[in-house]
């Protein structure tokens, strides 16, 4: 079965819809609540990527330390080519792991991030 993983920042902010949309495909899904403590497993045991929004900015690695492991876990995983989709500062997070490219949707009115060539990844 295809698994998803959903990093989560802040247990008041779930997958919510996602989730649906997500089983509703054949996915399973786990999720790992980041701020308080969880550790990310390989990214190669994951199929997708989901993050989610939190509270917090992507600059405060200072009073977040787990930030920076998910920048480079995310970096890593992207660059292998693992879809993501980031959702407030799970967008944000990618956009540090280095560059994303916006688009405009009308759905649900949401901006989406589109991720383009291995090139703008930070190097190793």
């Amino acid at each position: 079965m295809t698994r998803a993983l959903v990093l989560q920042h802040i247990r008041c902010e779930p997958p919510g819809m996602f989730s649906g949309m997500l089983t509703d495909r054949g996915l399973a899904i786990e999720t790992i609540e980041l701020d308080e403590g969880a550790e990310l497993p390989d990214w190669r045991d994951t199929d997708l990527v989901l993050a989610m929004g939190g509270p917090m900015s992507v600059h405060d690695e200072a009073e977040h330390p787990w930030l920076a492991v998910e920048k480079r876990w995310i970096a890593a995983a992207v660059r292998a080519g693992v879809p993501y989709f980031g959702v407030c500062l799970g967008l944000g997070v990618r956009y540090l792991a280095k560059r994303i490219n916006f688009v405009q949707s009308s759905i649900i009115g949401s901006l989406h991030g589109l991720t383009t060539p291995q090139s703008f990844l930070p190097s190793e």
